[in-house]
């Protein structure tokens, strides 16, 4: 059987529907006898033992509409014979680029956020940070930054319950303990001979101050001087706000460090385990988001809200693109400062006359000393008039009574009134802010290996490697090219 024969020299991967771009040498055959149409043995007419036909390695045979390798050339009695195995790939290119397969791995086109656990990480790992903007603290913190916020049990209105709140930044505190640590001439009361220390044991205005708390930001309250009112005291000059709300809050975003190999290879290695992030925010504490949460999102909404009663705050994290919430977290905000007022004690003021009315033990009975003595008393009868049905003003009448009392019976002492325990700045030092950690994948062989698409596609629009699950051809071939085909798609081939 003769056939017109096309011969190439051409270079191609075994597994690529490629077929020659040039024109080949065209020839005529004979098909030697008993041989197959798919792997058939060809016996060159024009060829002699003078030419030397192996440079040849691949042709098309028209009559069968296939393309061929060519596995072999042998010279038999004076002709050369070439030995064919069919190329199904080239031979049915068409119809392979015309149906629609599930794509696993494609060269052309990928989908990042598919995991591609073909490469694995290596033991190398890097970081990368970004801080909250802006700032929900005040930057250089100390305690003269942010604002104090102070709870005064008083007679103003708009208290919560029986308690005001005032706002003070560091020179209202000042203002306050000079008034609470110095002296009582703020009273604006004449007590004649009687002392300041004597004044102090009995006026205890700081006993109506409950709360002294820090916090680490400005609030938008403007403070003036004004009087402070402490129950029935009032302190003047005191630098401070009335805050006509309790509850504080601000809103900070951060952008999302992204692993330095995402963008070429796929989203996914923003995930665990390639990817682990460390959301630090103060006394929030540190809290570990997962990447498969915020991957789609390039920064995170940090919204903090505040009570400044307590001082504990709660703090949600949001992705800023995708909405979703990937932190709820409760921290101590607020920081405990103690005021203290120095006074003597509340004995102190029977021991002063006591010891006003006795000499070594001795009560004085006839001298002028009764005079001072009576004038104290008259000054402690003021004092108890305006606490009238208080404890002090009960103490202050068994003063008045008892003037002679024993400076020996209970020592005078000094105490100090606090409220409040020390606090902690040090959360406030470090920068708020998210800090990603990297696991750097393999390198990657996209050429011959391909990357995750994992959806349906026209195999013509993706040209390159190709790897498809469960393939289905519907083609007019044999149900051995058939098989072959499917063998191809299932290991991975290049369409070209």
């Amino acid at each position: 059987m003769s056939l017109r024969v096309t011969l190439f020299k051409f270079a191609k991967e075994h597994n690529s529907t490629a077929r020659p771009s040039v024109s080949g040498d065209v020839t005529h055959v004979t098909l030697k006898d008993t041989t197959s149409f798919l792997n058939p043995i060809l016996e060159l007419q024009t060829a002699t033992a003078a030419t030397n036909p192996t440079g040849w390695n691949y042709a098309y045979i028209s009559d069968f509409k296939r393309y061929y390798f060519i596995n072999d050339w042998v010279y038999n009695r004076g002709i050369w014979e070439a030995h064919l195995m069919v190329d199904v790939l080239a031979s049915w290119k068409e119809e392979i680029g015309g149906s629609t397969q599930y794509v696993s791995r494609s060269s052309h086109t990928y989908n990042g956020s598919v995991y591609d656990s073909t490469y694995p990480a290596l033991a190398k790992i890097s970081s990368q940070g970004s801080n909250l903007s802006p700032n929900p603290w005040d930057n250089n913190i100390s305690l003269e930054e942010g604002g104090y916020v102070v709870g005064v049990i008083s007679s103003d209105r708009n208290a919560v319950g029986s308690t005001k709140y005032f706002y003070m930044k560091q020179s209202g505190i000042n203002s306050l303990c000079d008034a609470l640590m110095d002296d009582a001439t703020w009273l604006g009361t004449d007590f004649g001979d009687v002392t300041a220390d004597m004044v102090k044991a009995v006026v205890n205005p700081f006993q109506y101050i409950i709360s002294a708390t820090w916090f680490p930001f400005t609030m938008p309250f403007l403070p003036s001087s004004r009087v402070l009112r402490c129950g029935w005291y009032e302190i003047p000059s005191v630098s401070c706000a009335p805050m006509g709300t309790v509850e504080y809050a601000t809103t900070s975003n951060v952008t999302i460090p992204k692993h330095p190999q995402a963008p070429d290879r796929g989203s996914y290695l923003n995930c665990p385990p390639y990817t682990h992030y460390i959301l630090n925010v103060g006394p929030f504490g540190e809290h570990q988001i997962d990447g498969r949460e915020i991957v789609g999102d390039s920064s995170l909404t940090i919204y903090i809200t505040v009570d400044l009663m307590s001082g504990s705050a709660n703090l949600q994290a949001r992705g800023t693109q995708s909405g979703t919430v990937v932190l709820n977290a409760t921290g101590q905000v607020g920081v405990q400062i103690p005021l203290a007022q120095a006074s003597n004690s509340l004995q102190a003021g029977k021991n002063i006359v006591g010891a006003m009315g006795v000499v070594s033990g001795a009560a004085i009975t006839n001298s002028p000393a009764q005079g001072l003595i009576r004038g104290i008393s008259g000054a402690i009868g003021y004092l108890e008039s305006i606490t009238t049905g208080s404890p002090m003003g009960k103490f202050l009448s068994n003063v008045a009574a008892s003037p002679t009392t024993s400076a020996l019976d209970v020592p005078v002492v000094q105490e100090l009134s606090i409220s409040g325990h020390q606090g902690s700045i040090a959360a406030f030092q470090i920068s708020p802010g998210i800090r990603g950690y990297f696991y750097e994948v393999a390198p990657e062989d996209n050429k011959h290996r391909g990357r995750p698409l994992c959806r349906m596609a026209r195999i013509s629009s993706i040209p390159g490697f190709i790897l498809v699950e469960n393939p289905e051809l519907e083609i007019d071939c044999t149900e051995k090219e058939n098989a072959q085909i499917i063998a191809y798609m299932t290991g991975g081939f290049y369409y070209a």
